[in-house]
């Protein structure tokens, strides 16, 4: 059984991890291309919430058909727009932490190049 603890350290362990003002985890992905994608990586009691911008500033409609096909939610806070996705920790090992870091900024960065930018 992992604690939330473990679950963080394996992270800034494994991963260039900086600590915002709100006391999330920011991670900078690189999915290929000379393209980086964001993750910000909330902890909670007994799990972790990921989620990662794809737009701003674009209509609901928009942005939920351009994220249809993606294996994730999407989230809006302020004018921002994220895939998000939230990882039970009691019994998790550390490749599922890892796909789903890994599978949330690729399917982010798949949705964000639908807008034909690289913002996030």
């Amino acid at each position: 059984m992992a604690t939330i603890q473990e679950v963080i350290q394996h992270i800034k362990s494994n991963y260039v991890a900086e600590v915002t003002d709100g006391g999330q985890l920011k991670l900078e992905f690189n999915v290929g291309g000379d393209r980086t994608q964001l993750i910000f990586v909330h902890s909670a009691e007994s799990m972790i919430l990921i989620a990662s911008p794809f737009a701003n500033n674009i209509s609901s409609d928009l942005a939920f058909q351009a994220a249809s096909d993606s294996l994730f939610g999407v989230k809006k806070m302020g004018d921002v727009f994220l895939l998000h996705h939230v990882i039970p920790i009691n019994d998790i090992d550390a490749s599922e932490i890892e796909f789903g870091l890994k599978m949330l900024a690729i399917q982010a960065d798949d949705v964000e190049r639908k807008f034909g930018g690289d913002s996030f």
